[in-house]
């Protein structure tokens, strides 16, 4: 009877085995949903930072040139603008008030403004204060310095700057005739 028990002992620790075995791998199935789950979301996790690492690269590299700091068309205004401003000189005959570009004229032939102010003083100080108040020149500014030359018929005849002269410009001409005399005005803005 002992075999016989023995036995059934045997054979019962057998039929449980695959119980036990059932169960584990009920359990280890169990775990796997949550675990896949887990890496599932790490994944996704690492292809959405390489897609953005991946487009920020591309907006650089896609990126357009970058603008050049002063444009011509922007000196070239100025030079337009800078002729066209009212100067607070009044002509000594009709007592109206000059024009930028009508005290370079005016300057050349060493004239005197209504009150006696020399022309050539208005001249510099109003081509200094438009200049400065629309570049904004300085070390840490993007504009370095800016230079005015004016001529009669190729012959130099005043220079009005401020700040330091790069090897960047942008520059604009313009020339006027009065009494036969052919005036050139340029602007150069260094950056």
């Amino acid at each position: 009877m002992k075999n016989k028990k023995n036995n059934f002992n045997r054979i019962e620790e057998t039929e449980s085995m695959p119980k036990r075995a059932q169960e584990q791998k009920s359990k280890i199935l169990e775990a796997m949903p949550k675990r896949a789950q887990e890496e599932i979301v790490g994944f996704s996790m690492i292809i959405v930072i390489v897609a953005i690492i991946i487009i920020i690269f591309l907006g650089f590299s896609i990126k357009s040139p970058q603008k050049s700091i002063v444009e011509s068309y922007e000196v070239e205004s100025f030079l337009q603008a800078l002729n066209q401003k009212t100067s607070d000189c009044k002509d000594s005959n009709n007592l109206d008030y000059l024009l930028v570009k009508d005290l370079i004229f005016r300057c050349y032939t060493n004239e005197n403004c209504f009150d006696e102010r020399k022309v050539c003083d208005v001249l510099i100080k109003e081509i200094e204060k438009v200049s400065n108040d629309s570049w904004n020149v300085g070390v840490d500014s993007a504009v370095k310095g800016y230079v005015l030359n004016m001529s009669v018929n190729g012959e130099h005849f005043k220079t009005i700057g401020y700040g330091n002269q790069t090897r960047k410009v942008k520059g604009a001409v313009q020339e006027l005739t009065r009494n036969g005399k052919d005036f050139r005005i340029e602007f150069k803005a260094y950056y």
